[in-house]
Formats: structure tokens, sequence, C-alpha cells
């Protein structure tokens, strides 16, 4: 781990590995931890969900885990918009991922598709 000298400042709420949430990516390495991409922080506002070791918007987007087949290399996670034909409560059914993957979740706790590596 790399501890940045400067961090920009935007924030975009990240999870550490000492299940703080710190303003960003680089501000968790400035804090001397790493990244925990397994989601295990406390919520960083109300109306998000965790998505690896950033955060999605319940009402407005989805979460796709891109399994990772490379020794090392992590995950990727990212944060979609979700299509407006979910309506206000979206469900795994109006979601048409690319990937194929599965998809787990409800409207009020946030939906995650699982994609698998390739």
């Amino acid at each position: 781990m790399l501890r940045p000298e400067v961090c920009p400042e935007f924030f975009q709420p990240t999870c550490g590995c000492d299940n703080l949430v710190h303003s960003n990516e680089c501000d968790t390495y400035g804090a001397g931890v790493d990244v925990n991409h397994l989601g295990t922080c406390k919520l960083a506002s109300p109306g998000v969900f965790a998505c690896g070791a950033g955060f999605c918007e319940t009402k407005s987007q989805y979460c796709v885990n891109t399994a990772s087949d490379v020794a090392g290399v992590d995950d990727s996670f990212g944060c979609n918009p979700l299509p407006p034909s979910c309506g206000p409560e979206p469900s795994c059914g109006c979601i048409k991922n690319a990937c194929a993957g599965t998809c787990k979740g409800v409207a009020a706790t946030g939906l995650t598709v699982a994609c698998p590596g390739g």
C-alpha cells in the first residue's frame, strides 16, 4: 500500500479495512489502511447500499460485481443506473444485464448483479 501525500478533494465514500468509511479511496490509503471490497462498512448515509468498497444509491442504481479470474486481482464493482422501466420499486426482473449474471436483493436494500469473470 502506497500512502499518498495529497488526495483530491472529491467525495466518493470508500470502505477501508478498518471498517470505517473514508471520503474517497485516496483518503483510505492515506489513513494507512487498504480498501475493503467486502462491503462490511456501515452505510455512508441513508438511501445507499454497499457495492464493494463503494456505495450505490438504492432508488436509482444497482451494483455490478464482476468476478476476477486472475490470481491477485480483486473483483471489480460499479454502480449502474437502474433502467427507467424499473419504476419506483425496482426488482431483479427489470434489470437486463449484458453479463447474464445473477441478481439478488430487493428495492429497499439495493440490487446487485454478480457477473462471471472472463
